[in-house]
């Protein structure tokens, strides 16, 4: 991946454990996936799933994606569409 030529986005799906873990008697309540950016990648998008929630860490690099926010917003505006479009398929 680092001396490849031929993409500069990298998506990773990491499903992690679906009961809660704890430390020192706390309770980890969210887990976000940090993907570093390396050589030729100017954006990655991590995604952990923990405890039945999906969490997103975007990262770019800010010369190549000042307009992060716009990725941003249509992963939010996407799932509130894809969540509407179970309710009305459930009921």
């Amino acid at each position: 991946m680092h001396h490849q030529p031929l993409f500069n986005l990298v998506v990773t799906n990491v499903p992690g454990p679906q009961t809660p873990l704890y430390c020192m008697g706390a309770k980890l309540l969210e887990a976000f996936p940090v993907v570093p950016l390396t050589h030729n990648l100017t954006v990655v998008v991590g995604i952990l799933s923990y405890c039945g929630q999906l969490h997103f860490g975007l990262f770019a690099d800010r010369d190549t994606w000042p307009d992060l926010s716009v990725l941003a917003s249509g992963l939010d505006e996407s799932f509130a569409e894809l969540r509407k479009l179970a309710e009305e398929a459930a009921s």
